[in-house]
């Protein structure tokens, strides 16, 4: 049974986005299904237990999907957008028909709009690490971890047998519902979400499916085409169990369908006149097996939004039925490996009017040409510099890099609290810049019992130096957010390089 799937964050969560560095842990910005279903298992073994007579159809039939912000937009790889913004453009005509795949529109660079579009809100925090065997803190281990914030709401798809689900969820209504602990650090008040399942109707399955078939772009010569979009990172092998980019009708799809035989010889009919082709970008993908306590081999994937685009020529409407046949039946098994971690999600051909420019793509200001964009980022790298040597070693690098982690940082450089009387009068007004909250946040902690004025110093003048940067590209909002961004980057690079050679300059 397929159900819509919310996942809503009571607490910050925590999900490990790559090997974790020194002092930088960083997050994922969406839940992948091997997450939440390991999550989800949890519970099953402590209110169940892997004995219990569903535990086997639990393991092998329930599919999890990964689950994304809500509102998030899937930009299949054939849309693009100008350099200047406005909207994304579908260029799959020239995908069909074989055409040079265009890197300019009427001598403007285009830039692929390939996978989700999403920017949940994330939370910085400083930890330390401790030793497992001493239970002691580790000697020079203090960290930056960043989460996603409490109160976001994600969205997906599951396919899992109801009888799972009345096992271990509550029922309430026309839903189901159960609380799942999910990432890392949930001892230390991380990873509680609210996950509530509500059926998908059919009817309305087949109505959506009916849809996005009836828009597949046209080909003259009897040719029908069909676009599969991947919705989640594929692992697909080819038939000496190697890694490959194309899917093959007879080995990825045809063992998974009702008409198999059916399917096979209608491609193995075909012969030449099939033709398969990958437009996307692929990647290497790592993980975490909690079970063994160790990382997963290495998996090479291909990334969401790609697209695969098979020409079937000369083939009859009795053969163009058995194909969407078994796409529909795909759509909810997936194709590939590991497909009820959230692998291998794919479908057919989206339809063009979910697919939205990002208010990040929008540029008021006009259209800025590549040698002004370069005479800006030189100005912003002079003033880092200058910067970062009037500030060398005065405040943790990993204080920088939290800065540079933030999704909006020149909003939180620039926010504003008041303080009152009793009667709610206000006395004054203070302007609490990131680096000047964390500071004060931490002159309580045990590693660290005051804040030091210069400390204080350096976060206004920062703030100041901030101000300064907007006034110069006070035209646009936009600009103003990604020449704030840039100028950070440049100082904590610079800030890293400068504490690099004091370390060489010691030895």
């Amino acid at each position: 049974m397929i159900w819509d799937v919310t996942i809503k964050a009571l607490q910050p969560i925590a999900i490990a986005e790559k090997y974790n560095a020194e002092s930088l842990w960083s997050t994922n910005r969406y839940i992948p299904g091997s997450t939440w279903r390991g999550a989800f298992a949890q519970i099953w073994e402590y209110k169940a237990g892997f004995d219990h007579p569903l535990a086997d159809r639990f393991v092998k039939e329930s599919i999890f999907r990964d689950a994304h912000l809500e509102n998030s937009v899937l930009y299949p790889v054939y849309y693009k957008v100008r350099k200047s913004g406005g909207s994304a453009k579908s260029y799959l005509d020239e995908l069909v028909k074989g055409e040079r795949y265009r890197v300019k529109d009427e001598q403007e660079v285009l830039y692929p709009k390939c996978g989700y579009d999403e920017h949940p809100v994330i939370d910085a925090s400083l930890g330390i690490e401790i030793s497992p065997t001493r239970e002691a803190v580790v000697k020079g281990k203090l960290y930056t971890m960043t989460s996603i914030a409490e109160g976001t709401v994600f969205k997906t798809t599951a396919a899992i047998p109801e009888e799972v689900l009345e096992t271990v969820c509550e029922k309430l209504d026309d839903h189901y519902q159960c609380t799942l602990y999910i990432g890392k650090k949930r001892s230390a008040g991380y990873g509680k979400a609210e996950v509530i399942f509500k059926a998908k109707e059919k009817s309305d399955l087949q109505r959506d499916f009916q849809k996005r078939a009836s828009q597949l772009p046209a080909c003259p010569d009897d040719t029908f085409v069909v676009v599969l979009v991947a919705k989640s990172p594929l692992i697909l092998l080819d038939e000496y169990l190697l890694p490959t980019d194309e899917i093959d009708w007879k080995i990825h799809i045809a063992p998974i369908v009702k008409n198999s035989k059916e399917m096979v010889d209608f491609i193995e009919k075909l012969g030449d006149r099939a033709e398969f082709k990958t437009y996307g970008y692929g990647a290497i993908r790592d993980g975490w097996q909690q079970t063994w306590n160790a990382m997963r081999t290495s998996a090479h994937v291909l990334l969401p939004g790609t697209a695969h685009v098979t020409k079937f020529k000369g083939v009859s409407e009795d053969e163009i039925n058995l194909i969407l046949q078994a796409i529909q039946e795909i759509e909810e098994k997936g194709i590939g490996e590991r497909v009820q971690e959230g692998f291998g999600q794919v479908e057919l051909m989206p339809e063009a009017k979910e697919v939205k420019v990002a208010e990040s793509c929008k540029n008021q200001a006009g259209p800025i040409d590549e040698i002004k964009e370069i005479k800006i980022k030189e100005e912003l790298l002079k003033r880092a510099i200058d910067f970062a040597k009037k500030t060398k070693g005065l405040i943790p690098i990993s204080q920088w890099q939290a800065l540079m982690a933030l999704s909006d940082p020149r909003k939180e450089l620039m926010s504003t609290e008041y303080e009152k009387y009793q009667d709610g009068n206000v006395m004054k007004t203070r302007y609490k810049y990131y680096l000047q909250r964390r500071l004060e946040s931490n002159a309580t902690s045990a590693w660290k019992n005051e804040i030091p004025n210069s400390e204080l110093i350096i976060g206004e003048a920062l703030r100041r130096e901030i101000s300064k940067i907007e006034d110069a590209f006070s035209y646009s909002k936009e600009m103003k957010d990604w020449a704030v961004k840039t100028f950070i980057g440049f100082l904590v690079r610079e800030q890293v390089r400068l504490k690099q050679e004091s370390k060489k300059g010691r030895r």
